[in-house]
């Protein structure tokens, strides 16, 4: 029975391991799709009226502003959840280490 039991453990950890990385997927994907329709409503505005000079430099930098404000907590998010995916894995591969002598 207990065999049985962490084997029903182990599955809802890694469920909701996963589920916490889906939820993470979705709000980095929610990131870049604003930040693509901000992009493309920007080239918009700076076709339709002809933005030259001042104007498309002001322009030119707030897409730029926008785009590290954005993209950004998209990079840190990634990396984060690449460390602590190293983490588990050498703290996994240690314990089988350990187990087996």
């Amino acid at each position: 029975m207990s065999e049985s039991s962490e084997w029903w453990d182990g599955l809802l950890r890694d469920l909701r391991t996963r589920g916490r990385w889906l939820v993470c997927m979705m709000i980095d994907s929610g990131f870049l799709a604003v930040w693509i329709l901000v992009q493309f409503a920007c080239a918009q505005i700076e076709h339709t009226f002809s933005l030259a000079g001042v104007d498309q430099f002001n322009l030119s930098i707030f897409r730029i502003l926008f785009s590290l404000a954005t993209l950004s907590p998209i990079i840190l998010n990634l990396y984060g959840d690449i460390m602590v995916e190293l983490h588990q894995t050498i703290e996994r591969i240690n314990n089988n280490k350990s187990a087996k002598k």
